[in-house]
């Protein structure tokens, strides 16, 4: 696999920002994921997918900048879409089995990629790590190339918008873009 280009690097640095800061929003007040740790990745993977699939509709510009940085992780996301395309279309008792089963479903090929992170000894560092990745760019890229298998996702996501109401998140997409406007400004100055 070859480096990012010159344009692209600055696209994979905010990516791979907005995967690390993510997490975050899925930690207590001491900054552990809460929960018993067999719930972190689907914790971290279904705010991520969330956030994906919202973020176009507060700030197309940035969900378009992280796009171009997804790299490498887009074919793993694509498998990943065609996953949750056969969820979409199986019959389930409310929208939150839905949201439930496309979660798990990408817990599911995590599993697959890097077992480390959802045994029973995944660290919680690593499932920070990683596991922001598995909800992130497949939601991304549904919202930005498949509008309405989005849509229905989107709106499977009762609990994740109970957690994040639309203005904290875009509180929370305005320090993102704060914490990236400072990665843009160091890599100028280098």
């Amino acid at each position: 696999m070859s480096p990012p280009s010159e344009s692209e690097a600055p696209a994979a640095m905010m990516y791979n920002a907005v995967v690390v800061l993510l997490p975050e929003y899925c930690c207590d007040e001491a900054g552990h994921l809460s929960g018993p740790p067999h719930l972190w990745p689907f914790s971290v993977v279904s705010y991520s997918l969330f956030f994906g699939l919202t973020l176009p509709q507060y700030d197309k510009r940035l969900a378009e900048i992280l796009r171009a940085g997804v790299g490498a992780a887009r074919g793993t996301a694509e498998l990943a879409i065609g996953s949750l395309t056969q969820v979409s279309r199986m019959p389930h008792a409310s929208l939150e089995e839905l949201w439930t089963h496309a979660v798990n479903t990408l817990c599911a090929l995590a599993s697959l990629t890097s077992p480390e992170t959802s045994g029973p000894g995944a660290g919680e560092e690593l499932v920070k790590g990683r596991m922001g990745f598995v909800g992130l760019t497949p939601g991304l890229l549904l919202a930005l190339e498949h509008q309405e298998l989005a849509l229905q996702f989107a709106g499977a996501a009762v609990v994740e918008r109970r957690r994040c109401p639309p203005q904290e998140f875009v509180e929370r997409v305005t320090f993102m873009k704060s914490i990236l406007g400072e990665i843009s400004e160091r890599m100028r100055e280098r």
